[in-house]
């Protein structure tokens, strides 16, 4: 055991070990722990909480043969708190496996880089918000992700798969007073839209647009089938829209308007009994031209 003492000398107690150099050669110090076939740890401790031990000028520090540098009871760890360049943790032989701090010389760009690869980067950075890159142009998400706050998605689509109810939207109530929808804007966050269950004071589910029609349809001219336990209501609330509540086109001259299909016969709906008194008329229009259809009591 060789143990050195500094002694007092204008209020700093120090001790120097220096190795010299000269233009052609480096100049090494060893500190070295070893043990014959036993475990040989080396300590470097301060004596009083807040003091340090400092690694001035030193590029490169490392682990030759033991299988753990820990740092224990320290509030900081500091690389190169002076960098004017950017600074790599290497944790293997390979030189793409690191953690890099990107320098900044104005402070207001900085990243931290975690590699294990050549194309298996993540980014950390607060260079437009907080961001989360990998190189693979893939970030994996073993688990749940919860995420306190809006998310967006610049120019590529969400994909959800394997499972049935791809997106699952919860409202903040329950009941008829929930609220949640899926709205559409354009370029210049007009809302074009939405789809959901838009009100608070009821439970009803919209498809709506904000600027122009509604489309439904197929593109196989297959039936486009509305499927309801209860009516289907058509409603025309204006007072003064001066148009009609349903339209319909047709395009083959040769086919019906309306196909009534359902059980034919006396009392049915398709009623075969002979037409009872005059009951009215109802106004429709052809063309764009009023017309009446006759109505009778039975």
């Amino acid at each position: 055991q060789i143990e050195l003492f500094a002694g007092y000398a204008a209020r700093k107690n120090m001790i120097d070990i220096m190795a010299s150099s000269d233009s052609t050669h480096d100049a090494d110090i060893l500190l070295r722990a070893a043990g014959r076939n036993q475990q040989a740890d080396m300590f470097m401790l301060t004596s009083t909480s807040g003091s340090s031990v400092n690694f001035s000028g030193i590029t490169r520090l490392f682990s030759m043969d033991a299988p753990l540098v820990q740092f224990d009871n320290a509030a900081n760890f500091w690389i190169n708190t002076n960098a004017t360049a950017d600074t790599y943790l290497h944790f293997s032989s390979f030189i793409d496996t690191y953690i890099k701090w990107t320098y900044s010389a104005t402070g207001t760009l900085r990243y931290i880089d975690i590699s294990a690869g050549a194309t298996s980067r993540v980014r950390l950075g607060n260079g437009n918000g907080f961001s989360l890159e990998a190189d693979s142009n893939e970030v994996y998400v073993n688990g749940t992700a919860t995420i306190n706050g809006a998310v967006t998605v610049n120019g590529n689509p969400i994909t959800v798969s394997g499972v049935s109810q791809a997106i699952k939207l919860v409202a903040s109530a329950a009941g008829s007073s929930a609220a949640t929808y899926m709205s559409f804007f354009d370029s210049n966050d007009v809302r074009k839209g939405f789809v959901g269950d838009s009100s608070s004071s009821n439970s009803d589910i919209y498809l709506y647009s904000d600027t122009a029609g509604v489309k439904l349809g197929t593109a196989t001219n297959a039936d486009t089938l509305v499927v309801s336990g209860g009516s289907t209501l058509i409603n025309q609330s204006s007072t003064t829209l001066a148009d009609a509540a349903l339209k319909v086109f047709q395009a083959d001259a040769s086919e019906e308007f309306v196909d009534w299909q359902g059980a034919v016969g006396a009392g049915n709906a398709i009623d075969t009994a002979a037409l009872g008194s005059y009951y009215g008329k109802i106004r429709v229009a052809v063309n764009g031209t009023f017309k009446f259809m006759a109505l009778y009591n039975s």
